[in-house]
C-alpha cells in the first residue's frame, strides 16, 4: 500500500473529545497559542499536502514524458494517411505540453492553502482538456500509435486520480493547514476594528467636548444678555426707539395732514395750470411754486409759505375774470386755506419742523447706545449657531452610536468563528478574550495555555 492509498481510506470517525473548560487566550496571544498547542498537527497536516502536492507534479512530470515519446514516434505508409496520422499525433502531443506547463508553473512557489487550491483547480481544468478528443482522433491514436498514447493516456489518468485525492484531502484538511494564516488574517481583523472603535470613541470624546464647550459658552451668552436686558443703556435704547417712532408718526400725520389740505383744490389748481400754458400772466417764480403745490405739496410748504398764498390769490382772481369756473366749495376752501396760511398752516409747518429737529437730537441719542443692540444681536446669533452645531453634532452622535454598535457585533461574530475554527480543527475549546481599548483597558493575561502542559496533538 502506498502513501496515496491512505487518504483514499475512508476517514475513519474520530472519538468524541471528553468535555473540558475553555482555555482563555487574549486575541493578540492566540496565534502563538496555535503555533505552540497544535503545531504538531498542523506540521503533520503540512506535511501530508506537500506529499500530494509533489505526487501530483510528478504525475504531470510523468504525463510530459509520455507525450515527449508519442512526439518522437512516427507513422509511415500511404502518403495521405501517414499525413492525417502524424499531423493529429502532433496536435495532440503539443495540446498536451501546452495544458502541463500551467500545473508546472506552480512549482517554486511557497504552498499554503490558497496556491494548493490554485493548483488543484488549474490541475483539474488541464486534465480535463486533456482527455476532451474527439472519436476521430482518439481512433487514429489508438490505431496507429497504441503504446505511445496509452502510455500518455494511463499518465493522465493516473494523476486524474492522484489530483482527487488531493481535492479531497483540502476538502477534508484544508482549515487545519490554514489555521494558522486564518488566524492571524481573523486577528489583524480585529486589530483594525478595535482601532476603528477606539476612533471613533476619540472622535465622539471630541464631539462630547465640543458640545459641552458650546453649551458653557452658550449659557454665558444667554446670561450676558440677560445683564444687558436688565441694564440702563438697554432701557435707555428702547424708550429713544419709542419716542423716536412717535415722533415719525408725528411728522407722518403732519405731512399728510398738509397733503389732504392741498389735494382739496388740486382741481382749481391744475384749471390756473392749464391757463398759464395758454399764456396766463404769472410770475416765474410762482409758475414753480403752483408746480409744486400740485405735485410736492408739503415740500413746497416748507419752502415758501409766502408763495403758496400768492398763488392762490391768483386762482381767485382767474375765477373773478371768469377764466376759470370754480364751485362754491372749492372758492370757500381757497379762502380757507389763504385765511389759514399764517395761522393754522404755519403751526404745521412749525410743529413739523420741531419734530423733525427732536428726531435728529433722539437719533444721536440712539448712537450712543447702539453698541447696546449690536452685542445683543451678536451674542443671539452666536447662541444660534451654537444650538445649530449641537444639534448636528448630536446627529453625529446617533450615527456613531449605531456605528460602535455594528463594530462590537462584527467583533463578537468574529471571535465567535476564531474560537469554531479553532475547536472544529483541534477540538479544545478556546475562550478568545478581546478587549475594546488597548492602551487603558486592555487586561494583561498569562494565557492558561502557558499554566499547563497540554498534551501532543
Amino acid at each position: 500500500m502506498g502513501i496515496l492509498d491512505i487518504f483514499k481510506r475512508k476517514k475513519e470517525p474520530e472519538k468524541p473529545a471528553e468535555e473540558t473548560a475553555s482555555t482563555e487566550v487574549h486575541i493578540d496571544e492566540v496565534h502563538d497559542w496555535v503555533n505552540e498547542t497544535l503545531a504538531g498537527k498542523i506540521k503533520d497536516r503540512h506535511d501530508k499536502a506537500n506529499e500530494l502536492y509533489s505526487e501530483v507534479m510528478k504525475g504531470f512530470a510523468r504525463v510530459k514524458g509520455s507525450a515527449d515519446s508519442l512526439e518522437a514516434s512516427r507513422f509511415e505508409g500511404d502518403e495521405k494517411i501517414s499525413a492525417v496520422v502524424n499531423m493529429t499525433k502532433d496536435l495532440f502531443v503539443r495540446r498536451v505540453h501546452n495544458l502541463v506547463a500551467g500545473p508546472q508553473g506552480f512549482q517554486g512557489k511557497h504552498v499554503d492553502l490558497k496556491v494548493l487550491n490554485d493548483f488543484q483547480d488549474t490541475a483539474a481544468d488541464a486534465l480535463a482538456d486533456m482527455n476532451s478528443i474527439t472519436p476521430k482522433q482518439a481512433f487514429l491514436l489508438s490505431t496507429y500509435f497504441a503504446k505511445e498514447s496509452s502510455g500518455v493516456i494511463d499518465s493522465i489518468k493516473d494523476t486524474q486520480e492522484k489530483l482527487s485525492v488531493l481535492k479531497e484531502f483540502l476538502t477534508n484538511e484544508g482549515e487545519t493547514i490554514q489555521l494558522a494564516h486564518s488566524i492571524k488574517s481573523r486577528k489583524d481583523q480585529q486589530s483594525l476594528l478595535r482601532l476603528r472603535l477606539t476612533t471613533v470613541e476619540k472622535e465622539e470624546s471630541g464631539i462630547e467636548m465640543r458640545i459641552r464647550e458650546l453649551r458653557n459658552r452658550t449659557e454665558k451668552n444667554l446670561a450676558e444678555i440677560e445683564g444687558i436686558i436688565k441694564g440702563h443703556e438697554y432701557a435707555e435704547y428702547n424708550s429713544i426707539v419709542e419716542q423716536i417712532e412717535k415722533n415719525r408718526k408725528k411728522s407722518a400725520a403732519i405731512r399728510e395732514k398738509v397733503t389732504e389740505e392741498f389735494a382739496s383744490v388740486e382741481r382749481p389748481l391744475k384749471k390756473l395750470e392749464y391757463l398759464v400754458s395758454k399764456n396766463y400772466p404769472i410770475l416765474k417764480g410762482q409758475e414753480a411754486v403752483l408746480e409744486g403745490m400740485i405735485n410736492r405739496p408739503f415740500e413746497t410748504l416748507e419752502k415758501d409759505g409766502g408763495g403758496i398764498k400768492d398763488v392762490l390769490l391768483l386762482v381767485r382772481k382767474a375765477a373773478l375774470e371768469e377764466k376759470m369756473m370754480l364751485k362754491d366749495r372749492e372758492r370757500d376752501r381757497i379762502d380757507e386755506i389763504i385765511s389759514n396760511m399764517d395761522t393754522d398752516m404755519r403751526e404745521l409747518k412749525e410743529s413739523f419742523q420741531d419734530t423733525e429737529e427732536r428726531l435728529r437730537e433722539l437719533e444721536r441719542d440712539r448712537g450712543r447706545y447702539e453698541w447696546v443692540i449690536e452685542r445683543k444681536s451678536h451674542l443671539e446669533n452666536n447662541i444660534k449657531r451654537a444650538l445649530e452645531e449641537i444639534a448636528s453634532l448630536e446627529k453625529v452622535m446617533e450615527a456613531s452610536a449605531k456605528d460602535k454598535e455594528g463594530i462590537r457585533k462584527e467583533m463578537q461574530r468574529q471571535k465567535k468563528e476564531l474560537e469554531d475554527i479553532i475547536f472544529k480543527t483541534s477540538g479544545k475549546k478556546v475562550s478568545i478574550v478581546v478587549p475594546e481599548n488597548d492602551s487603558d483597558g486592555r487586561r494583561q493575561l498569562t494565557p492558561s495555555y502557558q499554566k499547563e502542559e497540554q498534551p501532543d496533538s
